[in-house]
């Protein structure tokens, strides 16, 4: 999922539109990939120190954990260094910004395939650090589309069920191509839009050709006309024969948690029939209880039940099915892969203690005479 950046300047933030009460502390985050691992750092850049704790969220993948929450703050031009395992999956960090800072900043970095392509296509589930208005972030997946004529919202979302955070806003790309035998006068492109999206909030953005919006009717319908597009057919010109066009909307205010919201479009070349485009899903919600794949089992019919998970002083761990008296082992590694725990056994029931376990996820390798029963993940959370 290859990035673009764009950005105008001058950026600095407008006079008499900073809060007062700013401290001047300014946040960016840079990664690193080499042999030893993944780095993220964090910089104050700004003109002064830190007012607040150092905030921050490490993924993996579909995986979220707070790794070292609330540090102390950072003076000028100092850093701080998260060092993550190269194992080929996509991390990224999400950095609170100092309060009252100006803009829409919100520093978050993705990094994909350090080392190896363990794990691909979760670049977008979060949205790019571009919600300032001199800054646009495009990270666009490759991949082999089997329809040419589609629909994407962006951030995708996290899992199954494309979760999205309440207040953010998705950004639609609507792609189309001609596929008839001759060139394409006019294209038009409709759209009625899910009753939770806000049609006031509607943001026409980018597009491949020049084009006019409308609003209109009941129930937020709304138009893009491609007029004297003189698109070319895919059969004389294929390159030629796309086109595409962005806008972005935000959810209305109050939507309930857990509300899906759904969206096609309607393309119409010429006066033809309209070609419907896929539907795409976002669901509103937070991600409490998003610890996605904690056990992967080595055996058939083993289970692992970690309660409660994440934990904060004390947790059960349970490998469910596998029979009493047999000797078990419990090993429990920190992200860099070193291991912090061992317990042994002649029952698969484990009781783990905080003790000087500090915050963050932890991998549990479950083992009986050598033989692997499974992995799984623990997190730790502040008391």
């Amino acid at each position: 999922t290859p990035c673009i950046t764009g950005t105008i300047f001058p950026n600095a933030p407008c006079p008499g539109f900073t809060d007062p009460n700013w401290s001047g502390a300014s946040l960016i985050v840079s990664s690193e990939c080499d042999p030893d691992g993944v780095h993220f750092t964090i910089q104050n850049v700004g003109s002064a120190d830190m007012t607040a704790p150092l905030d921050y969220v490490i993924i993996e993948d579909a995986v979220m954990f707070m790794q070292t929450p609330n540090d102390p703050p950072l003076g000028v031009g100092e850093t701080k260094t998260i060092d993550l395992p190269a194992n080929g999956s996509t991390w990224r960090i999400e950095v609170g910004q100092e309060p009252l800072h100006p803009g829409f900043s919100m520093p978050a970095l993705a990094l994909e395939g350090c080392e190896s392509f363990g794990s691909m296509g979760f670049v977008n589930q979060f949205p790019p650090n571009d919600g300032d208005g001199f800054v646009d972030i495009e990270c666009i997946t490759i991949s082999a589309a089997y329809d040419p004529n589609d629909k994407q919202g962006l951030p995708l979302g996290v899992g199954e069920d494309h979760l999205i955070r309440p207040g953010t806003d998705i950004e639609y790309t609507i792609r189309f191509q001609n596929t008839g035998n001759d060139t394409a006068d006019l294209v038009v492109i409709r759209d009625t839009l899910d009753a939770w999206l806000d049609p006031l909030s509607i943001e026409p953005g980018a597009a491949s050709h020049p084009y006019r919006f409308d609003y209109f009717g009941e129930g937020g319908q709304i138009k893009f006309i491609f007029e004297n597009i003189m698109l070319l057919d895919s059969n004389l010109n294929e390159p030629a024969s796309h086109g595409f066009v962005k806008f972005r909307a935000k959810h209305r205010t109050g939507i309930p948690m857990g509300t899906d919201i759904f969206n096609r479009a309607a393309i119409y070349f010429d006066y033809n029939p309209p070609i419907f485009t896929n539907t795409t899903q976002h669901r509103v919600d937070t991600f409490l209880n998003m610890v996605l794949d904690t056990w992967t089992p080595q055996q058939v019919g083993l289970e692992l039940g970690i309660v409660p998970n994440p934990m904060t002083s004390a947790t059960v761990v349970e490998v469910k099915g596998w029979e009493a008296g047999r000797p078990v082992s419990l090993e429990l590694f920190d992200m860099m892969g070193r291991r912090v725990l061992r317990l042994e056994g002649n029952e698969p029931r484990f009781t783990l203690q905080r003790g000087e376990l500090r915050e963050g996820m932890y991998l549990i390798q479950v083992t009986s005479e050598g033989h692997s029963l499974g992995t799984g993940r623990l997190m730790v959370m502040g008391q």
